[in-house]
């Protein structure tokens, strides 16, 4: 569902890109990319919105399973 990666200066979340869209509000404080979203090193990691990114993304992967299992009409 999502992928991280550590870095000099930041911490990477990717494959977020439909989350990024969604909670633009509450990612006002971090530099976001096309489905990226960096977080400081010097700053804590923000668990509750990490949690938010996870569960918009479990809810869109589910939502896409039932929707490819629904049958063709």
């Amino acid at each position: 569902l999502l992928y991280y990666a550590a870095y000099e200066h930041h911490i990477g979340l990717y494959n977020a890109s439909s989350a990024v869209h969604e909670l633009k509000g509450a990612l006002l404080n971090y530099e976001t990319g096309k489905g990226t979203l960096r977080f400081p090193l010097e700053e804590p990691l923000p668990v509750e919105l990490i949690q938010a990114v996870a569960a918009f993304r479990v809810a869109e992967n589910r939502a896409a399973a039932v929707k490819k299992k629904a049958p063709k009409r």
